[in-house]
C-alpha cells in the first residue's frame, strides 16, 4: 500500500467517527487528511512536513467553513413597538 492510500483510509476512518459521534471534530481532520491524501497521489511520494503543513491548514480551513455553515442563528425575537406585554 502507498502513503496515500494509508492515508485515504484514515480519512474514511475518521469520517466514521464523524458519523458515530457527530461532533464536527473529526469532520476537518477527515477532510484534512482527505487533502493530504490527494496531494500525495499527485505528488506520487510521501513528505512528512508538506503534508502535516497541508493537514494542518485544510483542516483549519474546514473547521472555520464548517462553523459558519452550521451556526445557528440566534432565534430569539426582541419586541418591537408594540410590546404585548407592555401595560
Amino acid at each position: 500500500m502507498s502513503a496515500w492510500q494509508i492515508s485515504l483510509l484514515i480519512a474514511l476512518g475518521l469520517g466514521l467517527v464523524e458519523l458515530v459521534t457527530s461532533s464536527f471534530v473529526f469532520l476537518g481532520f477527515a477532510v484534512g487528511t482527505l487533502v493530504v491524501s490527494l496531494t500525495e497521489a499527485i505528488s506520487g511520494r510521501f513528505e512528512l512536513n508538506r503534508d502535516l503543513t497541508i493537514f494542518a491548514l485544510a483542516s483549519i480551513v474546514a473547521f472555520v467553513v464548517m462553523r459558519r455553515v452550521s451556526r445557528r442563528r440566534d432565534d430569539t425575537q426582541t419586541a418591537g413597538r408594540s410590546d404585548i406585554n407592555r401595560y
